[in-house]
């Protein structure tokens, strides 16, 4: 350390040290090597410099409780703040520094303070902030940016990532859509996936799942430097509709046509994604087609129809423009009703605990035969509101760049450029 950094700016007198002088070196050395090994040091010391993100988001990524607490590491020298307010040199929130942490652990005590191994920290929240461009790993995934831990409730713990959109961005883009796809097909999901990221910040819940609830997100394991490239040629663009960004929707393949979103989200805040664009360039999808069947019985078992009959036909009682199903009925042998079901419900419930080869890909049903196996077959993967990742492939091959691709699937949607403010990433709420 530098004498200014342990001294207050005040350089050591050149003559014979005093006992105290001493002392405090040799407790100097007796902490270095726990240092070393990652436990938290409680010396004051320069902080790093601010993270500089013109639009940082939020990533919920791990959860704990006690018996399964969550675990991470972190590869570089790093700093500990109080909450989750990070503003620079001196900041108040500053509690601590380490050296590297090869095994930690986040525990909440009974009063509710936040404990990394064994060292108390702050109650409620703390940021750890990497320096050096190090980087935190959990459950083998490397994630750059800082990590925040919340304490939820009275003991559970949450682990969040805080990084750049761009840097986010990089980490989502393959993972979303494959990197073989072509260049504009890939420029054009960028612009989807940035736009989707910062709605949800701004305006809806203010964090992102790293799963399909949200994007799915690889962190920086998943980055690299063509992902980063392709994020960089559309840097800081989003799609807006007059002047205010919007949720920009998207799904693998929309068989043929695309789905009004307010056909499965009340009120959505998507006007752009609020019709049916006839889509002919999603042909190449292993998922344009598909086939399942259901045995009677789980369906039974889904729909807790036990002791109401033996063999439920399934039926679709209402469709939209884009022959997908709104709601499927549910009757018994003889005909009767006995369940209405919205169409993406029913999706979910048949869904839950199967493979993805044994999946209903979409609402957009061709052809339901009776049975005692029933047999369902469609078209299409996913929701199929806005951008068809598929198609826009399929157009980029035909030599539509990714500002065609977004106008074709987002009408009256505009393309802008946002104008990065000067804002902390541990600033997020």
């Amino acid at each position: 350390m530098k004498a200014s950094e342990t001294d207050a700016g005040r350089q050591p007198d050149s003559g014979s040290k005093s006992v105290k002088e001493r002392l405090a070196i040799a407790s100097l050395f007796f902490f270095i090597p726990f240092l070393l090994h990652g436990t938290i040091s409680w010396f004051a010391a320069e902080p790093p410099p601010p993270l500089d993100s013109g639009f940082p988001v939020k990533i919920r990524l791990s959860s704990g409780s006690p018996g399964e607490w969550p675990s991470f590491t972190v590869d570089s020298p790093y700093r500990v703040y109080r909450g989750n307010a990070f503003h620079g040199y001196n900041d108040p929130g500053f509690i601590a520094y380490g050296y590297r942490l090869g095994s930690g652990k986040a525990r909440v005590l009974r009063d509710g303070r936040i404990t990394i191994n064994k060292s108390p920290l702050g109650r409620g929240t703390i940021t750890i902030v990497p320096r050096d461009r190090g980087a935190i790993k959990i459950n083998g995934t490397r994630y750059s940016g800082a990590l925040l831990i919340e304490v939820q409730g009275q003991n559970d713990v949450v682990l969040y990532n805080l990084v750049d959109v761009e840097e986010y961005l990089a980490g989502v883009l393959f993972k979303e859509m494959p990197g073989s796809f072509h260049r504009e097909a890939l420029k054009a999901q960028t612009v989807a996936a940035r736009t989707y990221a910062l709605f949800m910040m701004e305006k809806g819940s203010g964090v992102l799942m790293a799963d399909t609830r949200s994007q799915v997100y690889g962190g920086e394991t998943a980055a690299s430097n063509r992902s980063r490239q392709i994020v960089a040629e559309t840097a800081g663009e989003v799609l807006t509709y007059e002047g205010e960004i919007i949720q920009a929707f998207f799904s693998s393949t929309c068989g043929g046509m695309t789905i009004r979103a307010d056909d499965v989200y009340p009120n959505p805040s998507a006007l752009p994604v609020n019709h049916n664009t006839p889509c002919g360039y999603c042909g190449e999808s292993p998922f344009r087609s598909w086939a399942i069947t259901v045995p009677a019985s789980e369906i039974i078992d889904k729909f807790g129809l036990g002791g109401r009959c033996r063999n439920p036909e399934v039926g679709i009682t209402k469709t939209d423009a884009a022959r997908r199903a709104l709601e499927i009925s549910l009757q018994d042998d003889r005909g009767h009703v006995l369940r209405k079901v919205p169409a993406d419900r029913f999706r979910s419930l048949i869904n839950k605990g199967r493979p993805l080869s044994r999946k209903m890909l979409s609402t957009r049903i061709d052809e339901i035969v009776p049975g005692r196996e029933i047999r369902i077959r469609g078209s299409g993967f996913g929701h199929g509101i806005g951008l068809c990742q598929y198609g826009s492939n399929g157009m980029a091959k035909r030599g539509y760049d990714y500002r065609q691709i977004l106008a074709f699937y987002y009408r009256a949607a505009e393309i802008r450029t946002l104008a990065a403010p000067r804002r902390d990433m541990t600033t997020v709420q």
